[in-house]
């Protein structure tokens, strides 16, 4: 059996994918948590296989805690369940451990494919990106701006755009604030921006956030 918990804020989500698999054969939804810390207390308390976790949990960019579960459970793999765009944010959740990332659009028969995938030690990724990874050829089925953002840029242009502010965002991601603004200056740059108002309005337009 699969013991899976979901780490997500929307009480549907949890209803859904838990009533889905009631009666599974395979896969058992042993916990259902909306924050951080209760996820914690999860990990702690239940013996898991797979994690689907909301990468906004908590309304905070998830990819330090994806690092943090892989460091002190090895054993438990990573399903990125969001609505952020993947051709962003999908290279970066990998990089810091996670085995999948899945749109919140995908249907609850693509969730089961996709935790049994992980748990046989797959990765999960949609059938445009995974080509253009296993292809080498990202600079041209892929946006410049996933190119253009590093993995901390991607980090710190999530928690900009979600209204953190510099202090904030250098506690969030433990850096101190001179890196913080160094980040900035350079998401500014790529993005062609010169203001925080215009930075949010173009990772919208752009789909990024």
């Amino acid at each position: 059996m699969i013991k899976t918990c979901v780490a997500d804020n929307i009480p549907t989500i949890h209803f859904g994918i838990k009533h889905f698999f009631k009666n599974h054969n395979k896969i058992k939804v042993v916990s259902n948590v909306s924050d951080f810390e209760s996820l914690s207390n999860a990990l702690l308390l239940h013996s898991i296989d797979v994690l689907i976790l909301d990468l906004d949990l908590n309304d905070l960019n998830g990819l330090p805690e994806i690092k943090g579960i892989v460091q002190n459970y090895p054993s438990i793999k990573i399903l990125v369940y969001s609505n952020l765009n993947e051709h962003l944010f999908a290279s970066s959740t990998i990089k810091a451990g996670a085995s999948g990332f899945m749109k919140k659009s995908v249907t609850l028969e693509e969730i089961e494919k996709a935790i049994e995938e992980v748990a046989n030690g797959g990765i999960v990724l949609s059938n445009e990106l995974r080509e253009a990874i296993e292809t080498n050829n990202a600079k041209k089925n892929t946006p410049g701006y996933f190119r253009k953002l590093s993995r901390r840029e991607s980090e710190v242009l999530r928690l900009l755009c979600i209204g953190k502010k510099n202090h904030e965002v250098s506690a969030i991601l433990n850096i101190n604030d001179k890196t913080t603004s160094t980040y900035k200056i350079r998401i500014y740059k790529k993005l062609g921006v010169t203001n925080l108002v215009d930075l949010v309005e173009k990772s919208k337009t752009l789909n990024i956030v």
